[in-house]
């Protein structure tokens, strides 16, 4: 009850922010004057979400995007999708979404039975659709095909957007080591820069270029000490690259296990965006 209750507030107060944002959203932006061609779409599409009629409201921004020709208003409209898909439509879905995330990583077919009770009342919901993929993926890293699930993600990203789920979910396919996700930066990790930089610590492991997956593991790891699977890369790294015969793989492997079963729904939360959270070496 009290977790309900909790998430019902926490519904009430974000609906209010989002609404807020959205109305005020685009006066000093790109978009110019508050008269704009896109500042009728946002007052069109806040009017349509209040009426719970999400779908049609994504379909306006569709039909927006197809004409318009201003790179930069093009970016803040993808954005401004991106922001109504994770809109819940009401408090019901929004609980069964939080439930099935913190049932990620202890228990599978619970996180799938609420993702889609979500989906059955928010079917365009963006978390839910890609909480949808995150479960498919870890029953299968290796063999994850499901290409009709990942095509109502991808409609939300253009060619020149990062596409995060896309490449998670890819990993295993011979193109992935020869990409680049991540540029070394100054400063704090951004969440958008945390997830290149465990994609590229990925394709640089996967690629046996241990030097380079050492070099974004600790830029990883002054930020994001929590995150356990730097326990996994840490070791692996030096098994995989030292011919020292001291290093003990299983120690190594328990070590992991220890930290997941132990990990809590905070920090198992916190780093959703890494498919493989915890999954690693199965």
């Amino acid at each position: 009850m009290i977790f309900k209750l909790k998430n019902i507030r926490k519904t009430a107060v974000q609906a209010a922010v989002f609404y807020f944002v959205i109305a005020g959203a685009g006066r000093s932006s790109a978009a110019g004057s508050i008269d704009s061609p896109f500042e009728a779409i946002k007052t069109k599409v806040v009017s349509l979400l209040s009426q719970k009629q999400k779908k049609q409201a994504l379909a306006e921004i569709d039909s927006f995007l197809v004409v318009e020709k201003n790179r930069k208003i093009q970016k803040e409209a993808r954005e401004f999708k991106q922001a109504v898909s994770k809109k819940f439509l009401n408090k019901e879905a929004q609980e069964f979404y939080e439930v099935s995330l913190n049932s990620t990583l202890e228990n599978v077919k619970e996180a799938k039975k609420n993702d889609e009770e979500c989906l059955s009342l928010d079917p365009e919901n963006l978390d839910c659709l890609i909480q949808k993929i995150r479960l498919s993926y870890r029953d299968n890293p290796n063999k994850f095909n499901d290409k009709v699930e990942l095509e109502k993600v991808n409609k939300f990203f253009t060619e020149g957007d990062f596409n995060w789920v896309k490449a998670s979910v890819e990993k295993n396919k011979p193109e992935f080591k020869n990409l680049n996700f991540y540029k070394k930066e100054t400063g704090t990790l951004t969440e958008e820069k945390l997830i290149k930089a465990i994609l590229e610590v990925d394709r640089a492991y996967g690629a046996k270029n241990f030097s380079r997956a050492k070099e974004v593991l600790q830029t990883i790891e002054k930020d994001f000490k929590d995150w356990p699977d730097l326990i996994y890369f840490r070791q692996n790294i030096d098994i995989q690259s030292t011919e020292d015969k001291g290093i003990n793989a299983t120690e190594t492997a328990n070590l992991y296990q220890t930290k997941c079963k132990n990990l809590s729904k905070t920090v198992a939360r916190k780093y959703r965006y890494d498919f493989d959270l915890c999954l690693r070496g199965n």
